[in-house]
């Protein structure tokens, strides 16, 4: 059992603690998913007055038919090849709920990110926001975690993660093979990591966060359709017991037994 147990946690470590999506599309609401759709759809066979009705009183204006018309522009360039849900969130609130969708229209040479936002009052649906963005490829495209045309910040990220994964990975196993006092607090230790940096792989942008604690010196996440978000932290577990490692570990039974006949025959 505990041999299962320590290659669970060394899987984990070795894929950086912490990769994952987020929720897939069977956890979006679907009733608000459908309007949205429709709406969408609405828009680009150029039924406007229809679109129109449906915005929420509070967003309507005179000007919602021309605004509508270019929405229509932007989509006029056939049937949709794909739409795939690629955000979703829901607000609820005392009377109303917001649902904020996002999709990735995939048009014959086109790429659009699609952003709706619903709102349901009552048992009423209607749109109160909808922007369209032209994307030069899929997301999925835009977003793959490659070296091509990186920078210098990309690839110390990368660097400072290989040296806590290795420094990590070594004390770990170094762990596993030591007798020592309390080797399961040790070995959770040796995963704790101290100060914050992560990179948006695709954008560069980096945040650093001096005073915070993570349960592993190395990570990426990848929200569906995202940017993969890299992260390491110093090893401060890791390296504490490399240094304190003769300090901790059991005393070998010899070497226990040639102490006490020491102290039992102190020399004359």
């Amino acid at each position: 059992m505990k041999n299962r147990i320590l290659v669970a946690i060394a899987v984990t470590l070795a894929i950086g603690c912490g990769s994952g999506e987020y929720l897939p599309e069977s956890f979006v609401p679907k009733e608000a998913d459908r309007f949205a759709r429709d709406y969408i759809e609405l828009i680009r066979t150029k039924r406007y007055t229809e679109a129109r009705d449906l915005l929420d009183a509070r967003i309507r204006t005179p000007d919602s038919l021309d605004t509508l018309r270019i929405l229509g522009d932007w989509l006029d360039k056939g049937v949709p090849l794909s739409i795939h849900t690629v955000g979703a969130s829901t607000s609820i609130g005392t009377d109303q709920r917001r649902y904020d969708l996002s999709y990735e229209i995939h048009l014959t040479n086109e790429w659009i990110l699609a952003s709706v936002v619903i709102l349901k009052t009552g048992g009423n649906l209607s749109v109160y926001g909808i922007h369209l963005n032209p994307l030069p490829s899929s997301l999925e495209t835009l977003n793959a975690f490659t070296l091509r045309g990186k920078t210098t910040r990309h690839y110390v990220v990368l660097g400072l993660m290989a040296v806590a994964g290795v420094l990590t990975l070594i004390a770990f196993v170094v762990a596993v093979r030591t007798k020592l006092r309390r080797k399961w607090l040790w070995l959770l230790f040796i995963l704790v990591g101290v100060g914050h940096i992560s990179i948006n792989w695709t954008t560069g942008q980096i945040s650093i966060q001096p005073i915070y604690f993570v349960f592993c010196s190395i990570g990426a996440f990848r929200p569906l359709y995202g940017a993969w978000l890299l992260h390491v932290a110093f090893p401060l577990g890791a390296v504490m017991f490399l240094v304190r490692r003769k300090q901790v570990q059991l005393k070998q039974p010899e070497e226990r037994s040639e102490s006490n006949q020491s102290d039992a025959h102190p020399p004359i």
